[in-house]
């Protein structure tokens, strides 16, 4: 999976690699606008320059445009994961340390599974108001094998989750608004239903945006 700091990086070079695109719209819009303020040249003339300006423009916002989405494709299948709060609790460490960490759970595994219902409910709890992410999902394991009702971890905010998600969206819309951009660069026109596709990827914000098995609905 990921990491979130992974994550910020390939944000982080996509919004760059956007930024430079920009950079050549801007420049062949402004030879654009030069053609066709020209009222000296005929229309054919202007049309021919205007398309040749676009042409030349073209392999570089493609090639950039290819690399954002082989970017993206290395992305994208880590919003399963990353929308998963029972993965990203078990994940969880006790302690930084592995030796440590395997002795904790080690000891929790006796205690918690020698528990009674109530007592196993009150130590996650407990846990859950501690911040104790790691003894909350090992309560929660325990609880599957005894039975216990303990308490629903649908709420609970995982630390990393949302910002992991909003930079996974942000990719995508990063990737959306490049390729409005080689669709604008190229003369291209764009269906209306084209437009409002483009118009969700770039508002990450909005559940119903992305549709990949993992994007949490709304």
């Amino acid at each position: 999976m990921l990491s979130v700091l992974t994550l910020q990086k390939v944000s982080g070079g996509l919004k760059s690699t956007l930024a430079a695109m920009h950079k050549i719209i801007d420049a062949v819009n402004g030879k654009i606008e030069k053609f066709e303020s020209d009222t000296s040249r005929s229309q054919s003339f202007k049309a021919e320059n205007i398309k040749t300006a676009r042409d030349e423009s073209m392999p570089v916002l493609l090639k950039d445009l290819a690399s954002m989405r082989e970017r993206v494709a290395t992305v994208e299948p880590h919003r399963e994961f990353w929308s998963s709060r029972a993965l990203l609790l078990s994940r969880i460490p006790f302690d930084s340390d592995p030796a440590t960490d395997a002795a904790i759970r080690l000891r929790y595994a006796g205690e918690l599974a020698a528990m009674d219902g109530p007592l196993l409910a009150l130590t996650q709890k407990n846990a859950l108001i501690d911040g104790n992410l790691a003894l909350v999902w090992a309560c929660a394991m325990a609880g599957r094998v005894s039975g216990a009702e303990l308490a629903d971890l649908g709420a609970v905010d995982v630390p990393g989750q949302t910002e992991a998600l909003a930079l996974i969206d942000g990719c995508d819309a990063s990737l959306a608004e490049a390729e409005m951009v080689v669709a604008g660069a190229s003369g291209l026109s764009m269906s209306p239903s084209q437009k409002l596709t483009f118009a969700r990827r770039m508002q990450p914000g909005r559940a119903e945006s992305h549709n990949s098995p993992g994007r949490p609905s709304a």
